[in-house]
This record gives structure tokens, C-alpha cells and sequence, in this order.
């Protein structure tokens, strides 16, 4: 981003903050319990983990100077609360997305490391056991691992991410070759059967993002690489017909005709790029990172009305669109993806309304849902929201990597990050699918 768009996208990001600053957070969830709500500040995906997040990139791109010391401030009374609170171990909506933030923000230099040493001890203690819950980002195995990943070399951190390695391998589905993993059934699989989902939020994809990291990490590198070829043959055997609005569906079980997807990083296209890219770098399988290119290109020729987007959130939306195609043109310096990028940043920002949600910003959809592809029940709404996926602190955090040289190294909570493609065999020319002076529309 340069002039003008810069301007409001640093000054949105500024205002985020300032909002997120001064309003009680009792405001955005009036409906909630007292002793819920007070969980929910906790949580990284609603409450104030985001908002550290925020404000301690506003103060690494030297924009909001005081913005280090607020951050700090938060998380010593987040820190605190912690203590007395009962939360699940989950990364987004549990204790280890706060612990998250501390080891992140204290490799950044923020304030000095240490501190989790005791969570580690905790969810090695969980992982110990025979794992029964999801294998998933957001409520399961993955986010855990994510937590593990960011606090390597950590002798703590490198066990979580081997055990999570370990209960990944049980738990998958084995057949022919095939590798893959069953979400059971319950409100996050939509089927009573269960269903095969090809999100990063809840399925496979994350799956092949984390043990993408983890091999690079050099972590039972053999098992590893047998999971990952086996679950990326699986996955790409999931494709739609080409005259589907996406490659990808939602998610897939049998008896059931899958449906195309929305354009998002928790169902659609995008994520499943990301993964795809990111486990072609580990392996050099640049097939992969062909797919994975061809499918960021498909996905920028669509049509706000066919991707599915209808507000400016990190999660479904606009900005969130914009970032993964900012991420593709860092990691590959083409500016087909860098103006798809810009295309999809200005639809976010043609969001906003002044007076309304936090800094003019709302989300669309079930009153306190998350990254599932319904929504949840009930009839979607506006509303305001402070925290990571589907509000504010995300939007802020998604347009200060637009518009300012820092790395968003935040981005590797949802597996992100992307290495330049230059590191592989096979140079630039694995865009060839898309011809020269081609132009997002």
C-alpha cells in the first residue's frame, strides 16, 4: 500500500486500537454472563490477546510509541486473571493462546522470555494421556502444536510438538496410501455421521500446515513426511469438477454431493493454498506449490459476490482475502497476486461506517459465531466485534501488514507464514499456469 490507501489503512489500524482502548469490553458482549464474559477476555479470538497483538505491532512499526507499555500493562492483568480462571487448553479459545502471545512477544523483544515453563508442563501432562477431542486449529490437536512450534528450541515445546505429532499419527485414517482425519460428529462437523473438513479452521488443511513446520523443524522428520504425502495425495483427490465456483468444498462425507466454498481462510480455497505452499517448501514437491499457486489464482479472478464475502473480517472476509494474497506476492513477487492484494484491501476498507461497531467496523453473521462455514443457527446479523477472526483487532492487525514493512508474524497462528518460493527448485516459473499481463478482475 502506498499513498492515500496507506494513510486511511495505518489510521483505521490507529483508531482499532484507540477504540478497543477506551470501551469497557462488557460493551461488545452485553448479553453474556458476567463470569462467561470474563473468560472471554481472556480468549484470543474475542478478547484481549488480539488487542495485545495489535497494539505491540502499532509500536514495532514505530507508529503508536506508548502502544509497548499498553500492551505489556494488558497482559500483566491478562496474566493475572489467567490464574483464577478455568479454560480449556485450546490455542484460540483457551489458556495457550495467551501463552502464545507471551513466548511471541518476548522473542520480539518485547519483554524478557520466560514464564511457560508451567504451561508447558500442563499440556504435556494432556498430551500424556490418550487423546480424545479434535485434531483441529481451533478447539484441538493443531493449536496446540502451533503453541509448541513458536516455542522451539525450548525442550518443553519441542515434546508438545512431537506428542502432537504422535496423537495425529494414531488418530489417522489410513487407506491405500490415503492419510486423512475424521472430524466426529458435533456442532463443528454438521453431519451425525462426522465429516471429512477441508478448512484450515477446523480440518485437514491445518493439519498439513503444521506438520509442514514441524518437519522443517526436524521433529520424526520419516513419520512426518509419510503423513504429509499420504494426506496431500488424499486432499488433492478432493477436488471439484473445474466448473465448480472452487476447487474445494467445505468439508466432505459420504452420501453427500459436495458443495463449492466460500473464498475464506477457514473454508475455501485460500487456506488449503496455504497449506499446500508451505508443505511443498518443507518436502520440494514443487507440484504442490504449483497447485497452491493456481488456486490463489483462481481465487483472486472471483467475484466479491461468488467468494461469499460480506464484511472486512480476517477470518471470511475482505481484509482476510487481502492479507493471504499480500502473503502469496511476498513469498513470490508476483504482482498478479500484489494487485489482487490492493483489490481486496479497498473492498475492506469500503466497509467501514463511521459511528458503528468498533472504529466503523462490523462483522456479518451469527451473533457470536466463529469461523463456521453457517455461522452457527439462527439469522445473521451486524454487530460489533473486538477480537482476532471476525472483528476488529484482526482487521487492524491484516492492514498494518498491508501498509508497513513489518513482518506480520502474527500470521503464524493460522498458518501463514510463507517462505519465499526462491528457496525451492523451480524458480518463478511455477505461476506458468496464469499468462504474463493477466489482471485480477
Amino acid at each position: 500500500m502506498r499513498g492515500r490507501p496507506r494513510a486511511e489503512a495505518l489510521e483505521v489500524a490507529v483508531s482499532i486500537a484507540g477504540v478497543l482502548q477506551r470501551t469497557p469490553f462488557a460493551r461488545w458482549h452485553p448479553k453474556v454472563p458476567a463470569s462467561v464474559r470474563k473468560e472471554w477476555w481472556l480468549l484470543l479470538n474475542t478478547g484481549v490477546p488480539s488487542q495485545i497483538l495489535l497494539l505491540a505491532y502499532l509500536a514495532r512499526a514505530g507508529i503508536m510509541f506508548e502502544a509497548c507499555g499498553q500492551a505489556a500493562e494488558l497482559f500483566d492483568r491478562a496474566a493475572r486473571d489467567l490464574s483464577g480462571t478455568h479454560l480449556e487448553p485450546w490455542l484460540l479459545k483457551g489458556f495457550t493462546g495467551l501463552a502464545w502471545i507471551n513466548q511471541h512477544l518476548s522473542d520480539l523483544g518485547f519483554w524478557p522470555s520466560g514464564g511457560n515453563e508451567e504451561i508447558d508442563a500442563r499440556l504435556l501432562r494432556l498430551l500424556g494421556r490418550r487423546w480424545k477431542g479434535h485434531f483441529d486449529l481451533l478447539y484441538g490437536l493443531v493449536g496446540i502444536g502451533i503453541y509448541g512450534l513458536e516455542g522451539l528450541p525450548r525442550p518443553g515445546a519441542r515434546k508438545i510438538v512431537a506428542r502432537v505429532v504422535d496423537h495425529l499419527d494414531r488418530q489417522a485414517e489410513r487407506s491405500r496410501g490415503l492419510v486423512t482425519w475424521l472430524t466426529p460428529p458435533d456442532e463443528i462437523a454438521f453431519t451425525p455421521e462426522g465429516s471429512y473438513s477441508l478448512g484450515m479452521a477446523h480440518g485437514v488443511p491445518a493439519v498439513i500446515g503444521f506438520l509442514a513446520r514441524a518437519y522443517e523443524a526436524g521433529i520424526a522428520r520419516r513419520r512426518v513426511a509419510a503423513l504429509l504425502n499420504g494426506v496431500v495425495a488424499w486432499l488433492l483427490g478432493q477436488r471439484l469438477p473445474t466448473q465448480s465456483r472452487s476447487a474445494f468444498a467445505p468439508w466432505t462425507y459420504p452420501g453427500q454431493a459436495p458443495s463449492s466454498s466460500r473464498a475464506a481462510w477457514c473454508y475455501g480455497d485460500p487456506g488449503v493454498a496455504a497449506a499446500l505452499f508451505r508443505a511443498g517448501q518443507a518436502l520440494d514437491r514443487p507440484q504442490w506449490t504449483r497447485v497452491a499457486l493456481s488456486l490463489m489464482r483462481r481465487t483472486a479472478e472471483r467475484s466479491q459476490v461468488s467468494s461469499g464475502v460480506r464484511d472486512a473480517t480476517l477470518c471470511h472476509g475482505a481484509v482476510g482475502l487481502a492479507h493471504q494474497l499480500n502473503r502469496f506476492w511476498q513469498a513470490t513477487d508476483d504482482q498478479y497476486f500484489a494487485a489482487a492484494a490492493r483489490k481486496w484491501y479497498r473492498r475492506a476498507l469500503d466497509y467501514r461506517r463511521r459511528g458503528k461497531g468498533v472504529a466503523g467496523f462490523e462483522r456479518f453473521g451469527m451473533l457470536h459465531a466463529t469461523a463456521e462455514p453457517t455461522g452457527g443457527s439462527g439469522r445473521a446479523r451486524w454487530s460489533a466485534d473486538p477480537g482476532l477472526l471476525t472483528g476488529a483487532a484482526g482487521i487492524g492487525l491484516a492492514l498494518l501488514a498491508a501498509a508497513t514493512p513489518i513482518e506480520p508474524k502474527w500470521d503464524r497462528l493460522l498458518l501463514l507464514d510463507l517462505r519465499p518460493v526462491s528457496r525451492l527448485g523451480g524458480g518463478s516459473d511455477l505461476s506458468a499456469p496464469i499468462k504474463e499481463g493477466e489482471s485480477p478482475k
